[in-house]
């Protein structure tokens, strides 16, 4: 009588007895395995001859996790279905469709069969074809988007980056301080307050279009804010009100009366603490003021003070209404001029 390899005894097979690749497809008549036969982790890959055991070689239901070695490796050129869970130290499959399909072409498509690029996420046919960027494609039929969620003292950031730099440019939300800043050549260019409130660090470049900023075409300050007329020598206090946009300085003081804008006509005085200093001492670069008062007198009727910028950098106010401006007589000046 002739054995497989060695003598065989009275009990199921082992793996001791079965030599290494002794068992070949033309061994096993089909159906012939059947889960009684074969001893728990009996089966190695040592032990069966390449391309031996076939689906019409092994019973129905034959092969359990108990008949398999904890180490033996399926290797297949063909498919492997299952019907049930599929479950691997890195993979746990519960789901009843198709989830995730992976293409010859090493695509990856999460809701989508044909994937249309690198990594496709779908929830809905957008009806898009062909998208421009193909690395990372999220898909939806309405409202959809991507995510990043970070502790509440955190940032979330998505990072533009080379080889000389991995975050050269960011756009970064901050959880702590609720704001978002956008960087730009490794600093940050831009920042959305918490407040709405938008702040450049170089000026908004205007009437460039796509081009590159230029100093004429930025405006990068803008103020307001209080400032405090010195009359003649004599404060006013924190009565002015002043607008900066760029380098031109819009100032004013309004209906205001006092012992310190007496002005008799044919007197003249100069309006000191400017809230920025004049570009220069020269007529060129500050407008005509407008001046006046009402006279209290005569049922506050509006009457003319001339005013010019004067040598020294500050306002100069002349009466020349032929009427005295007393303390009772609210006076009003404005002016427009530049500062550096």
């Amino acid at each position: 009588m002739s054995y497989i390899g060695k003598q065989p005894r009275k009990a199921a097979l082992t793996a001791s007895d079965i030599e290494d690749g002794i068992i070949t497809a033309a061994k096993i008549e089909d159906g012939a395995v059947v889960a009684a036969e074969i001893a728990s982790n009996a089966v190695t890959t040592a032990k069966i001859n390449a391309n031996a055991v076939t689906a019409a070689k092994i019973a129905d239901d034959a092969v359990g996790t108990d008949q398999i070695a904890g180490d033996a490796a399926i290797s297949t050129s063909g498919a492997i279905t299952t019907t049930g869970a599929f479950t691997s130290i890195g993979i746990d499959d519960n789901s009843d469709a198709v989830a995730m399909t992976i293409t010859d072409a090493e695509k990856i498509g999460i809701g989508e069969t044909a994937p249309l690029g690198k990594l496709h996420v779908k929830s809905g046919d957008s009806g898009v074809s062909s998208p421009d960027i193909t690395e990372l494609v999220v898909e939806t039929a309405s409202n959809g988007g991507i995510s990043l969620l970070g502790a509440t003292d955190g940032q979330v950031e998505i990072a533009f980056g080379d080889s000389g730099d991995a975050n050269i440019g960011r756009i970064a939300y901050n959880n702590n301080g609720n704001y978002l800043a956008t960087v730009v050549n490794a600093a940050e260019a831009m920042r959305v307050h918490s407040n709405s409130v938008v702040s450049f660090d170089d000026g908004i470049a205007l009437g460039v279009g796509v081009g590159n900023n230029t100093a004429s075409n930025v405006l990068d300050d803008y103020e307001e804010g209080t400032w405090t007329p010195v009359v003649g020598g004599v404060s006013l206090g924190a009565v002015g009100f002043y607008s900066k946009v760029g380098r031109v300085c819009i100032v004013s003081f309004a209906n205001q009366t006092g012992n310190g804008l007496v002005l008799n006509n044919g007197d003249d005085y100069a309006i000191a603490g400017l809230p920025f200093s004049m570009i220069a001492s020269d007529w060129q670069y500050g407008s005509v003021p407008s001046a006046s008062f009402a006279d209290a007198s005569a049922s506050y009727h509006s009457q003319p003070l001339t005013g010019r910028q004067q040598n020294s950098g500050n306002i100069h106010i002349a009466n020349r209404s032929g009427i005295s401006v007393t303390n009772q007589d609210p006076v009003n000046v404005s002016m427009v001029y530049q500062t550096n």
